[in-house]
């Protein structure tokens, strides 16, 4: 019963993150939610076949069905990392919906920050208001404050160096 649970965790997660690869494609024309996938190439609406996450691109052997172009390995490859991100979510506790939705957020930032290095601001609104709305600082001991100013002051001096932009910061 377990490795089911895992398992549908894990499905539940790839499709998340091949929605997450969806907003971000569209994060631009504010059309993620009811818009339909299309191919990059020939810009032809994918069949429901062809949107199911990690088979679909091993089934077309990588490649659109309709135009026979390669599909970036990096959309499985989203696809397989959130599904292993959500494998241990408990989706019946508030505590991990709550996680689910920080995740979910934070893989809209990494895809789009893999794209094209660097990220919209907006797409944090999602994580930071999860991180102010259940607020888990109150838990925090001296070691977390402790190691938490030493990662600010690294990440500050980063970003003064111009090696890390101030998104970077604020997701960490």
């Amino acid at each position: 019963m377990k490795y089911l649970f895992i398992f549908t965790n894990f499905i539940i997660g790839s499709c998340l993150a091949s929605h997450a690869a969806v907003v971000y494609e569209h994060w631009n024309d504010k059309n993620f939610i009811y818009s339909r996938s299309q191919c990059n190439n020939c810009h032809l609406e994918l069949s429901i076949l062809d949107e199911i996450p990690l088979l679909s691109y091993l089934f077309l052997q990588g490649k659109c069905r309709y135009c026979y172009q390669q599909i970036p390995v990096e959309l499985f490859l989203f696809e397989l990392i959130g599904g292993f991100a959500f494998c241990l979510l408990d989706f019946s506790k508030t505590q991990d919906i709550i996680t689910a939705i920080l995740l979910f957020s934070l893989l809209v930032v990494a895809i789009s920050d893999y794209q094209k290095q660097e990220f919209d601001l907006l797409l944090l609104i999602p994580a930071i208001s999860v991180a102010i709305l259940f607020n888990q600082f109150a838990a925090f001991t001296l070691i977390d404050w402790i190691s938490f100013t030493l990662l600010l002051g690294i990440f500050s001096y980063s970003i003064m160096q111009r090696k890390m932009g101030l998104g970077d910061l604020l997701i960490y």
